[in-house]
């Protein structure tokens, strides 16, 4: 006997289109550390330093051949305060993004508001004004490591690294025609960078950790609890992809860097002379009495919840007995078949397991228990995570 069976076709998306928009200020961050080859190696410094070694700077004399951007300040951001995760690397908008750092040193360094170029780090021109910049690049990864496992306190370099250069986990990055890049040798290896942002001083923290505006001179050494504040160039499609990108993974990094060149003095260690910033584990940062020293991140984002996919569902009558149920996918959705013999009463059951689009068509053939005179059918699809 032929089964027969009504094709009814329900299709159920889960997920309506909406738009929101924040601009917020995440009060600490995730998580901070001093990336540097014998420094802080589980993020819970009190400190994190910015400099350089190239050229003259460097310690080739005593053995050692480091990356020109020696030392580094990792930041990590949650950014579900700032917009809600998951929601579809596409559909954030960016309008404005600004980093925040704050100095814990008093006049250690000259400051420099305007981007150096390379021929003023390798010799072939005069640099112009006093002072190294202060630079926030994205962050890259090596050795396995990704934006989704790198934390505070994961190895600075591999087991089987061997040298000093080129082995971090975690480097400062920039796009180069969209390609991501390491930064941390632009002098010796003789290329140009584009920093996503420039450290601008406008003023300085009180007692309070209040923000009092007074725009420092170039040139002048910086005060004691300056307020470093780094406002992101999004001009750059591949930057604005990644801020996407991490938007979407609720998770952001930046590394600060400067190429400001320091030398030890007899080998005794790195003391001053160099910019130095507060990180959320110094005794001083508590936030719970409102007292803020650590990186902040503020940001103007709308983000644009995706409509459900509703998928183009086919049922045929497949060989005796079956139903074969057909339908389109996309990639980011999951798909259920439903099934229920009576369309005004019973619940649907699933009757497939959870299934990935892959942005062609799937199926799923079904087996009427023997008898069935009617089965009803629908597919539930839902966007993932």
């Amino acid at each position: 006997m032929i089964l027969n069976t009504r094709l009814f076709i329900c299709v159920l998306a889960l997920g309506v289109q909406s738009a929101l928009a924040a601009s917020v200020l995440v009060a600490q961050p995730s998580g901070d550390r001093w990336m540097y080859w014998m420094g802080d190696h589980d993020g819970k410094r009190e400190s994190a330093s910015v400099y350089g070694a190239y050229g003259s700077f460097d310690y080739t004399a005593y053995g050692y051949d480091f990356d020109d951007r020696h030392a580094q300040m990792l930041l990590e951001f949650d950014t579900s305060l700032l917009a809600p995760p998951g929601q579809g690397v596409g559909n954030y908008t960016v309008s404005a993004l600004t980093v925040s750092v704050v100095v814990n040193l008093a006049d250690s360094f000259v400051y420099d508001p305007t981007h150096d170029p390379l021929g003023s780090y390798t010799g072939l021109v005069q640099d112009s004004d006093l002072g190294r910049p202060l630079e926030l690049f994205g962050v890259g990864y090596r050795n396995g490591w990704t934006l989704q496992t790198f934390r505070e306190n994961s190895p600075y370099q591999s087991v089987n690294a061997t040298g000093y250069k080129n082995v971090r986990n975690a480097f400062a990055m920039d796009f180069v025609n969209g390609t991501a890049r390491d930064v941390s040798n632009n002098v010796e290896q003789n290329f140009e960078v584009s920093p996503w942002a420039i450290g601008q001083i406008n003023g300085q923290l009180d007692e309070s950790t209040n923000f009092l505006p007074n725009p420092l001179s170039a040139g002048a050494f910086v005060p004691f609890e300056s307020v470093v504040e780094f406002a992101l160039d999004l001009s750059s499609p591949a930057v604005r992809n990644y801020l996407q990108e991490a938007l979407h993974a609720g998770r952001l990094q930046f590394m600060v860097t400067s190429l400001l060149g320091y030398s030890y003095g007899d080998d005794q260690g790195a003391a001053g002379g160099f910019p130095s910033f507060y990180t959320k584990e110094n005794i001083f940062h508590d936030p719970a009495n409102g007292f803020f020293l650590a990186a902040q991140l503020e940001g103007d984002v709308s983000v644009i919840a995706p409509s459900a996919h509703r998928p183009i569902v086919t049922i045929s009558q497949n060989a005796p007995p079956g139903i074969r149920v057909t339908f389109t996918s996309q990639v980011g959705f999951s798909y259920v078949v439903q099934s229920r013999d009576s369309l005004v009463e019973g619940a649907w059951s699933n009757i497939s397991a959870s299934l990935n689009g892959t942005g062609s068509t799937l199926e799923y053939l079904d087996a009427p228990a023997a008898g069935t005179r009617q089965r009803f059918y629908r597919v539930v699809s839902t966007r993932l995570p």
